[in-house]
């Protein structure tokens, strides 16, 4: 994947749909600045982080993927 031809940081992020961002705080790889900057740049007015806190990139405990699992309920029932 071409990171710069994909990158939606520099423009607004035109999507009305609820979302959900997870992030792990001990992820190494992204920086938990990016899912504050999607946020702010995304036109929506649904946008929600979850920050887990004993969590990294790969997001796989049992806790992570309820999380995620949950996420993806709350956002298909909100639609």
């Amino acid at each position: 994947i071409n990171a710069k031809k994909n990158n939606i940081l520099g423009k607004p992020f035109r999507f009305k749909k609820p979302f959900i961002l997870i992030h792990g705080i001990k992820d190494k790889v992204v920086s938990d600045v990016i899912p504050k900057k999607i946020m702010e740049i995304t036109t929506g007015n649904d946008v929600q982080i979850h920050f887990l806190k004993s969590s990294d990139h790969r997001l796989s405990s049992k806790k992570d993927l309820l999380t995620i699992n949950n996420a993806i309920n709350s956002v298909l029932s909100a639609i």
